[in-house]
């Protein structure tokens, strides 16, 4: 199952108000070849900058039911804390935890955790580089995970084409046992490109090659439930007004094995944030 909550890169007024509290909504439909129907999420995510530090918190709730009305429908419960440290004008480090609840069966039988660590180091406007490392603990076995990433801004933002951020991240998955996918390793790849423009930020995000219990923007994202994913795209549009209130819709695409075929799943998402 894939956390919905994409984060990428927290604006400037978040950071200048303090304070940013956006609540969000998705709708996942299922391509027939999938065991799964269709689901839905709801989740609300918070932070709070107090020089040096930054906290951030989110929780979210995650239902699925299935084709075949023997299998029961599938919850789940996200609960994620990370806290930033900035080190004068250049450096960050994070180091955080995201819990995974999941009840398919009204007990709520199964547990799985993922505790979050990185290290950043950026210009502010120009470029950053970092490196996030990821541990996941899951029933009789673990995923280390280490994401190599590198992103820079081009382009002016008073211009009429607006100003760029490309990032390009290597994800690098090993498995404790192989068993569990057929494969104990994988190497994955992430690419995206945001637009700003007057109130408009597009990003367009792409990701290639196999992966399987890979984690992604900063801790948010974990795709817990074992299916091999080959590619995924997204397309995030969002308006900014006042400074302070963000209006967001983001469609991804993914491509995976489920009940060893080729699936697909589409992902519409509308959000909200409030900066104070």
């Amino acid at each position: 199952m894939k956390k919905i909550l994409s984060i990428a890169l927290i604006t400037s007024m978040g950071f200048a108000a303090g304070n940013m509290l956006m609540p969000y909504g998705a709708y996942i439909d299922y391509s027939k070849d999938s065991a799964k129907d269709y689901g839905y999420v709801i989740g609300a995510y918070y932070s709070k900058f107090s020089s040096p530090f930054k906290f951030e918190f989110d929780a979210e709730h995650t239902y699925i039911t299935y084709k075949n009305k023997y299998i029961k429908d599938y919850y789940q419960y996200d609960f994620t804390a990370i806290v930033n440290y900035y080190k004068g004008y250049n450096w960050a480090f994070k180091i955080g935890n995201h819990s995974i609840f999941i009840d398919q069966d009204g007990n709520n039988n199964k547990y799985d955790n993922v505790a979050i660590a990185g290290i950043k180091y950026y210009k502010y406007l120009k470029y950053n580089t970092g490196l996030d490392f990821y541990y996941s603990s899951y029933d009789r076995f673990n995923v280390k995970q280490i994401s190599p990433y590198y992103g820079f801004n081009f382009g002016n933002y008073y211009s009429p084409k607006g100003s760029f951020y490309l990032k390009l991240a290597i994800n690098y998955i090993k498995l404790s046992d192989e068993k569990i996918t057929g494969d104990d390793t994988y190497l994955n790849y992430d690419i995206a490109l945001s637009n700003y423009i007057k109130n408009w930020t597009t990003t367009l995000k792409a990701s290639f090659a196999k992966s399987a219990y890979k984690v992604e923007n900063g801790g948010y994202v974990v795709y817990n439930l074992g299916e091999e994913y080959k590619n995924s795209f997204s397309l995030d549009i969002k308006y900014t007004w006042k400074k302070v209130n963000t209006f967001g819709l983001k469609y991804t695409y993914s491509k995976f094995n489920d009940n060893y075929t080729t699936a697909n799943s589409s992902v519409y998402l509308i959000s909200y944030s409030r900066a104070f």
